[in-house]
Order: C-alpha cells, then structure tokens, then sequence
C-alpha cells in the first residue's frame, strides 16, 4: 500500500508517494531532490534525514496544512488518540483544506468548538473567507454557529467586520445562525457592517428577513443612529421601511437617530 507525503509540494494535490522499504517492513520512504523523508508506520513517526523529527501530532497538521487526505486517514486509523485533531481541524481551515475536513471532523472524540488561539474553526474561516471549509463546518450540527469570540463578536460579525459576502452569504443561509446576536459592545453585524463601513455587507443583511433593525446596542444607539451618523441615508430609509419604530428609538444620550433624516426623505 502507497501512501503520500504531508511534504508533497502542492498543497491542493496528493502528488509525492513514499515506497515500501525492502529492508524494513513497515518503513516507507519518499526522495525529493536531496532529501529523503521517512515514515515509520509503527511509530507514526515523520523523520527528515537531517534530523528533524515530527512526531504524530505535528504530522497531522502538516497533513491538515496540505489538504493530504492520505495521510491524514493513516494517522487517525492508528491512534486518534494519539494527535492533536483540533490543532490539525484549525490548521486545515485556515489553510481552506477542504478534503481532509470530513476526515478530521470524524475523528473520535473532537471538540469542533475548541478554541485555538482565541478562535474555533469556524470563527477563523469567517475570518478569511474559508468558504469551502465554512460550509463544510455549517453542515455539521456539532458546530456553535453562534460561539463568541475574543470581543463576544460571531462568525457573522467577524465575516461583516471583514468584508467576506461569501461567508456572509453561507452564515445567512444556515438557520441556526444568530443574526441579530450581540458582541460584548451589544452590537450586531448589522452595527458592525454600518461602523466599519462595509455597506455591501449591511445591504445582504438588510435583506435577511430576521434582521431587527431596533436592537440597540450599549449606548443605546440602533443602526439606523449608525446610519445617520455616516451619512448612509438609503440604507437609514430602508431601516425606516422594514419598521417604523426605529425613529422613535433614542440612545443614552437621549438623542434620536432622525436628526436631518426627515429632510433626506
């Protein structure tokens, strides 16, 4: 039986092939130019030459790095137990890894809400705009859609706050997404999106028939103050649309969101 390299240089490909060893059973080996790497499937022990040594943990993340669904199904059939399948799950987002996510996420025993680095897999996909391992994650029920980050901000804040309409578009199809979920400031995406100024990003959600345009944040400030305050006055019109409340809804300040609206009307 063949199995492929973590070190294969495309990370998209399953190309470099390690060869049974003749000498030693259960040792294969892989020659790339002037080095030869070595797997010792007794050991699960990945060896360079030169003396750099991966154990079973690190294997899997280089496996989970280059999309080597190989590699990553010898490691977990020999001991699960005995690697780091959050660190490898992360790792094979960030890197949008596509085709070894199913195989880490049947792993026995993951925590698919693990927080590495202050982020879950699905927070760091929303934070790059991982797509494809985005909707591989929001298919799976074990997933918090709704998981708080480091500021108490969602996948859908982190996409917004970003500019990611592809993941927004994934987020805002999942029904379990929270879409008016506040963030430690008590602001939603749609606060977020007016804020950073990412107004695509307001539009998409303005759309969402879910969206509660009255939630105020903790300075009592709904979007449409927001929308005001930046000068979006379309998007502040429609806010005025979806429910006519909206005006009426002062801050802590005690300062109402239509100040110059009416004239724009």
């Amino acid at each position: 039986m063949l199995f492929t390299s973590v070190f294969a240089r495309s990370p998209r490909r399953d190309t470099n092939v390690f060869t049974p060893n003749p000498h030693q059973p259960g040792v294969y080996q892989f020659r790339d130019n002037d080095r030869v790497y070595i797997m010792d499937v007794r050991k699960v022990w990945w060896v360079l030459m030169d003396g750099i040594v991966f154990d079973a943990a690190q294997a899997l993340v280089a496996a989970a790095r280059h999309n080597n669904s190989l590699s990553i199904s010898l490691l977990l059939n020999y001991d699960s137990s005995a690697v780091d399948c959050e660190a490898a799950l992360t790792t094979a987002v960030f890197h949008d890894s596509h085709l070894v996510l199913p195989l880490l996420l049947s792993a026995s025993g993951i925590d698919v809400n693990k927080y590495i680095h202050g982020n879950t897999a699905l927070l760091w996909a929303a934070r790059f705009g991982c797509c494809r391992a985005m909707d591989i994650l929001l298919h799976d029920p074990r997933v918090d859609v709704n998981v708080p980050g480091l500021v108490g901000e969602t996948a859908l804040h982190r996409a917004v706050e970003h500019g990611e309409f592809r993941a927004i578009d994934l987020l805002l199809r999942c029904p379990r997404v929270q879409v008016n979920a506040s963030d430690y400031l008590g602001q939603t995406a749609l606060h977020t999106a007016l804020r950073v100024y990412h107004l695509g990003c307001a539009e998409i959600i303005l759309n969402d028939p879910r969206t509660d345009v009255c939630v105020q944040d903790n300075e009592g400030k709904t979007a449409m103050h927001w929308a005001v305050n930046t000068n979006v006055l379309s998007l502040a019109h429609r806010m005025v649309e979806r429910d006519p409340r909206v005006l009426t809804i002062r801050d802590t300040a005690g300062r109402l969101p239509w100040n110059g609206y009416s004239i724009c009307m």
